[in-house]
């Protein structure tokens, strides 16, 4: 490949102080917002309360090669993430901030990866402005806040495209190679062969484009492949000799073919195979709504990197100067957004290792409209568009803490709460004005640099103040509250009767023991934590009554959610030993 030492600064470059203090001020601002809110608000659904309570299973058994939902093996996704959440459950002791933890540390190393991927291709101006929008884009925030596996996924993979980058060129550095091909091990160990699967297509897809191979003649793609093997091959050998064939299948056919291609034969016990099923064009809508508030901005990201790509392959020569990186980052999203595309399951998550590149492409398109007076004035409407959508944005958070402020039935909130709010949507309102000014005015510049700091703030109060006003719409920890005062009185833990691996991993989690599960087929009595359609399934066994224990509903019309706690009795034999089976001990006394 040609070199173009304008878009990629040199390995040995003397300016490797100037990027230390890039990532130390990107990291230090990103962090501000990734730690605040982590710790005032309990484990809300969906995923996180599952995460989480495989994570204390995992310290408590000292298993760390087979992930385990309520004693039963879980291989939806490999070990890392949830060996992540031990670790920091030993060290912080088992709260929600410590679950969600490991997710905000992987954003930050995350934001830190993307300034050293965009050093690399396109500047130090770009790289920053693109690691500075990456935490302030809704998705990756709300991941980062979050115990969700997918934020290791994106960390590596997005270390392994900033390693891909400084192995490109002809100035490539020893190191580049084999540090690809251990992200796309530790990617692999994260969330299965899809962050390695990125990675390759990213590579593969670019060369293509380029109509250039040298990359994949040196002989330390070897050596990479032997660290690559080296590194996921313990996990496999200890798989394969805890379950032999049954969980290779279950954690690379049921979990990957069977859950992407929703094939009948396949889906896993806990899924439907209609589950997260979606239309081909299904991620245009996702990529649109996930990238908020940052939307309009894509456009001029990525429409100039797709115009350059279709000039080089038509033969029309290199295109604009330093456009050679945004094409590198624009084919690898290309590639990626194709291959979840085919993908029947679909969720706007799964997107998320995408948006690294976007942020960076986004900066890059951002700064030549502050070069160059010509396409500026060619996305003056994009831009503002921008600036409404940031001021949308910035005036409804103050709205949804009043909203949430109060009892959301008709009634104001306290006081204190309208006065607060009502300051913030002042502020947000003069930032709004303020932007309207500069956009007018032709200052870009201070503009930018308003619009980011206006989202930081939205992002920053919604996560203050927001997050713990959500708590009765999304986290069920008064009912676990009651539910564990009743069993410890009764000196047990109830029995479940749940179909879904979120409430499963609540449960287990708040009684802090693995909890056996309910047989309708037995006689006996025994307290039953059961959804509400569940409840009927209890009536219909002959001579059964029920006597409710403890309830609560959650969410909003339409996906309000309620949990039982139902004792069960007849006569006759016991229906079902309530033994624990966990090394936690009894429930915790409320």
């Amino acid at each position: 490949m040609e070199k173009n030492p304008a878009a990629m600064p040199k390995m040995h470059s003397k300016r490797s102080t100037s990027l230390a203090i890039g990532v130390l001020a990107a990291g230090g601002l990103a962090a501000c917002l990734f730690f605040s809110g982590l710790s005032n608000h309990d484990f809300w659904l969906t995923d996180e309360p599952f995460v989480a309570e495989i994570g204390r299973e995992m310290l408590a058994s000292g298993d760390w090669v087979v992930p385990r939902l309520n004693g039963e093996a879980f291989l939806e996704k490999p070990p890392l993430h949830y060996a992540q959440i031990a670790l920091s459950f030993k060290a912080f002791g088992q709260t929600p901030f410590a679950a969600r933890l490991p997710s905000a540390l992987a954003g930050l190393l995350t934001v830190c990866a993307t300034y050293l991927l965009g050093w690399r291709l396109l500047g130090r101006r770009i790289a920053l402005g693109g690691a500075l929008l990456l935490p302030t884009v809704y998705l990756f925030f709300y991941s980062s806040h979050y115990a969700l596996v997918d934020a290791s996924l994106v960390l590596f993979v997005t270390a392994g495209f900033a390693a891909l980058a400084y192995a490109l060129e002809q100035d490539s550095a020893p190191w580049a190679l084999p540090a690809a091909y251990a992200a796309a091990a530790l990617a692999f160990l994260a969330k299965g062969p899809v962050g390695p699967l990125f990675l390759a297509l990213g590579a593969g897809s670019f060369a293509l484009a380029e109509r250039d191979w040298t990359f994949f003649r040196p002989r330390r793609h070897i050596l990479g492949a032997a660290l690559f093997s080296l590194l996921i091959a313990p996990w496999l050998v200890a798989l394969w000799s805890n379950g032999g064939w049954t969980y290779y299948r279950a954690a690379f056919l049921d979990n990957t073919l069977g859950r992407a291609f929703a094939l009948p034969a396949m889906v896993p016990g806990h899924d439907s195979p209609l589950a997260h099923q979606a239309p081909f064009y299904d991620y245009l809508g996702g990529l649109l709504g996930g990238f908020l508030p940052w939307t309009p901005l894509l456009l001029i990201g990525l429409a100039p990197a797709f115009s350059d790509i279709w000039r080089r392959l038509r033969g029309g020569g290199e295109g604009a100067r330093g456009c050679r990186g945004a094409r590198f980052l624009a084919v690898s999203f290309a590639a990626g957004f194709l291959l979840l595309s085919l993908v029947r399951t679909k969720r706007s998550i799964y997107l998320e290792p995408l948006y690294p590149l976007l942020a960076l492409l986004v900066a890059w398109g951002v700064e030549r409209c502050l070069r160059d007076r010509a396409i500026r004035d060619r996305w003056k409407s994009m831009l503002a568009l921008q600036v409404a959508v940031l001021g949308l944005f910035s005036m409804a958070v103050p709205s949804g803490y009043l909203y949430l402020a109060g009892p959301m039935e008709g009634e104001w909130p306290a006081t204190e709460a309208i006065l607060l709010g009502g300051a913030l949507m002042l502020v947000a309102m003069a930032a709004t004005a303020w932007s309207v000014r500069l956009l007018v005015l032709d200052r870009l510049d201070r503009l930018v640099n308003l619009l980011w700091v206006q989202a930081a703030a939205g992002f920053l109060a919604m996560a203050v103040l927001c997050f713990p006003l959500l708590e009765a719409q999304k986290s069920f920890a008064p009912f676990f509250r009651r539910a564990c005062s009743i069993e410890s009185a009764r000196g047990r833990c109830p029995v479940l009767l749940l179909n879904n691996e979120s409430y499963t991993g609540l449960a287990a989690l708040n009684f802090h023991a693995v909890l056996p599960t309910y047989d309708a087929s037995l006689g006996g009595e025994a307290d039953v934590i059961t959804e509400a359609a569940s409840l009927g399934e209890l009536g219909r066994a002959p001579r059964r009554s029920l006597t409710m224990l403890a309830s609560q509903s959650i969410g909003g019309p339409g996906t309000e959610r309620a949990l039982f706690l139902v004792h069960v009795d007849a006569p006759g034999p016991p229906m079902i030993q309530l033994k624990l089976a966990s090394a936690a001990g009894p429930p915790p006394k409320p």
